[in-house]
């Protein structure tokens, strides 16, 4: 499952970044390098995903460092990245940073909270 949501998110950002994707009717193989940052809660999710899309699309490169969802959503909105980890949606704040790109949200990773 962890590589099935890295790959959905691959195909979709590969499609709208300079990276190449080669393919036939029968496979597809990708190439190119993904960045993402963000959410540090994400992190260790991230680097299993990876790990496993990497298994069958090696000529992936994925890199993804932690520094919170506001570095995440900062480095996105900045082209540093072409993903983000975030707890939660872009704040109304923050949404004037991304005036002119479209933002796709794929719910990864599900923290629960408890009153205890």
């Amino acid at each position: 499952m962890a590589g099935a949501a890295l790959a959905a998110v691959a195909l979709s950002i590969t499609a709208c970044s300079s990276s190449s994707t080669t393919g036939s009717s029968s496979g597809s193989s990708l190439s190119g390098t993904l960045n993402g940052s963000g959410s540090s809660f994400q992190l260790t999710f991230q680097q299993t995903a990876i790990q496993n899309f990497r298994s069958i699309q090696s000529g992936m490169t994925v890199n993804y460092g932690g520094g919170g969802s506001g570095k995440g959503r900062t480095d996105l909105a900045g082209n540093v990245v072409q993903f983000a980890g975030s707890d939660s949606p872009i704040p109304a704040a923050e949404t004037a940073n991304f005036k002119g790109k479209t933002v796709l949200y794929f719910p990864v990773v599900i923290g629960p909270i408890t009153m205890s």
